[in-house]
């Protein structure tokens, strides 16, 4: 008497699951890496952003107390690079900083009010960065000049000596 082995009805539904859960992994682990690319992205954006707002910060602040002259932007120049350094994949754009006054409005010569421009262009740091770039052929222009990825801050402070009236802007 011959025997017949026979294999179990199950084993064909254990394949077709493993295929399964192999076809779902692969569609799932693009998006979920787009996802974690995003954030990354947005993150050192982000950072980015306010490493710039505080660079603006300082450069107004040290023009209004410290300068007085406006043909003396070393030591503005000095602070923005100090309070810039934290940011990662962005390189200030040219003419960064760009320092700005006003004068009081009697028409005299002390100056009123400072106003610092820092701006940087942003380098994409992860693959996302890339695949934005396929679809667009052209990021346009930025106020604080020029172009691609650029985030830029414009920060405006009285200065402290010109306190009377006549110093109004």
């Amino acid at each position: 008497m011959c025997v017949r082995q026979t294999k179990p009805a199950a084993s064909s539904g254990v394949l077709a699951q493993e295929g399964q859960a192999l076809v779902e992994f692969a569609v799932g682990v693009p998006v979920l890496a787009l996802a974690l690319f995003a954030l990354i992205e947005f993150g050192l954006m982000l950072n980015n952003q306010v490493a710039i707002v505080n660079a603006s910060r300082d450069g107004a602040r040290v023009a209004a107390l410290l300068s007085g002259d406006p043909s003396q932007t070393a030591d503005v120049d000095a602070a923005v690079d100090q309070a810039w350094q934290p940011t990662i994949s962005c390189a200030l754009t040219q003419g960064s900083p760009a320092v700005s006054f006003s004068t009081n409005s009697l028409g005299g010569t002390q100056v009123a009010s400072w106003t610092i421009q820092v701006g940087c262009t942003y380098t994409p740091f992860t693959p996302l960065g890339t695949l934005l770039g396929l679809f667009s052929t052209s990021h346009g222009s930025s106020p604080c000049g020029g172009s691609g990825y650029t985030i830029c801050a414009t920060t405006t402070m009285r200065d402290p000596s010109c306190n009377r009236p006549s110093c109004a802007e």
